[in-house]
């Protein structure tokens, strides 16, 4: 059974078409040689590897094979240093040398599918073939070609993947997406979506073409003293995130949009809501850092301030409709009018001779109330009001009133700690102390 396993072996050899070598980084040149020797003998053939193709695939970011220190100096006396491309038999060899880098193993899955097939030497003719056509793909770009409606294909956090003409994919670096700072692709680029791109790069090796987008326009921050501050400008949403939008002011001049600043009145409003991509917007440029190539805009600047208007229509003191639209366990906020403004009413607001917290129990979402306006912070956009201020306020009775005049009151109820009275022709109740009934502590029973 031995001698069949050899003699099957040995035909595989003498039959063989192709070698593939993996891992060829970790191939020392004497191993290469050692190998090529295997094949010349086992073969017949008088050439390096018995005369067959070699592909020779591998990662050449790996270390380099281990030498140990009792053959290092017999390696460097005949072939210079160990690695494999020193190797004898090489030298006019035909060979394919493919580097297999980080980048292509993570996102160009069919050309590792195509290594593959040639590695366990499926379909070899054609799959050769395809490799020598993905070379002569990459042969054809050159440096400063402008590549027409590129589809973005994949993220990464390190770029963006285009998809040409379904022949090539090629990357955009992080730092070649936009002239402004950008921290991941999707801030950027839809998957689907085309661009065009300018060829920076080709590695006729590695079989990788590079490209960049903002090349192909000029750095607009070596003209932003242009732009200036407080003024508005128009935006063109390229961009819809969960945070926000980003907007482009010119070509190679992409901004965040923060979802902060959408609007006056609305919080954590959604700029899926409001925009759609293609959209040209208001903005404001607030803050240009050339230094850090950071432009900050706000949309609502833009736009008329709520504040503003209701403070010029209903200036403090102004009494104005609402719509109760919410309530917590303290206070009342109203929908006033047609501002989109919210009215806060604390309970103290509802009446000037009730408990607040019980009031509160009596009103109810949707209802309508007429309201004074008692404070307008513009900065803070917050608006206070009040309910009990559009009555008329009961200790007005007391205006003509002063200190020991008598009055005539009845009793409404009595307590241990005195007296609950009512003065006639006054809707405030008060208390008399016990110690204040009557001269006598013996009298001064309520």
């Amino acid at each position: 059974s031995e001698m069949c396993i050899r003699d099957r072996k040995w035909r595989e050899i003498k039959e063989a078409k192709l070698l593939v070598i993996d891992e060829i980084s970790m191939v020392n040149a004497n191993l290469l040689d050692g190998g090529s020797y295997f094949f010349r003998i086992n073969r017949g053939v008088d050439k390096p590897f018995g005369g067959l193709p070699v592909i020779m695939v591998g990662d050449m970011f790996q270390l380099p094979p281990v030498v140990t220190g009792s053959t290092k100096e017999l390696f460097e006396e005949i072939y210079g240093s160990a690695k494999f491309y020193n190797a004898k038999c090489l030298s006019g060899l035909e060979h394919y040398a493919v580097e297999l880098n980080k980048t292509i193993r993570q996102t160009d899955q069919a050309f590792v599918n195509l290594l593959t097939k040639i590695r366990e030497g499926v379909d070899l003719k054609r799959s050769l073939k395809q490799l020598n056509e993905k070379a002569k793909i990459i042969e054809k770009y050159k440096i400063g070609d402008i590549i027409k409606g590129a589809e973005v294909k994949g993220y990464s956090s390190f770029g963006c993947f285009f998809n040409v003409n379904g022949e090539i994919d090629v990357l955009v670096h992080l730092q070649e997406i936009s002239y402004s700072r950008v921290n991941h692709p999707d801030e950027v680029f839809n998957i689907g979506e085309k661009h065009n791109l300018k060829v920076i790069s080709v590695d006729k090796e590695k079989l990788q073409v590079g490209c960049s987008v903002k090349q192909l326009s000029p750095d607009p921050f070596e003209h932003i003293e242009n732009y200036e501050l407080n003024k508005v400008y128009k935006a063109k949403v390229v961009k819809i995130m969960d945070f926000g939008a980003f907007c482009e002011l010119e070509p190679g001049l992409v901004t965040l949009l923060h979802s902060s600043e959408l609007s006056w009145t609305k919080k954590n409003v959604s700029a899926k809501k409001m925009f759609k991509i293609g959209d040209e917007i208001d903005c404001v440029i607030t803050e240009i850092d050339k230094d850090k190539r950071r432009v900050s805009i706000s949309h609502r600047l833009a736009l008329p301030n709520p504040y503003d208007e209701l403070e010029n229509k209903y200036p403090v003191g102004s009494e104005i409709s609402g719509t109760i639209n919410n309530i917590n366990e303290y206070a009342i906020y109203l929908s006033l009018e047609d501002f989109e403004i919210d009215g806060f009413l604390h309970c103290n607001d509802l009446a000037y001779s009730k408990n607040g917290e019980e009031e509160l129990k009596k009103y109810k979402k949707g209802e309508n109330l007429k309201v004074k306006i008692l404070e307008i912070k513009k900065d803070q956009q917050k608006i206070r009001v009040g309910l009990k201020q559009t009555q008329k306020d009961p200790f007005d009775w007391f205006k003509d009133k002063k200190v020991n005049d008598a009055l005539t009151v009845k009793v409404i109820s009595s307590n241990n700690k005195g007296l609950i009275v009512k003065p006639e022709g006054s809707e405030i109740e008060t208390l008399i102390k016990k110690s204040q009934i009557a001269m006598s502590v013996s009298d001064a029973r309520p």
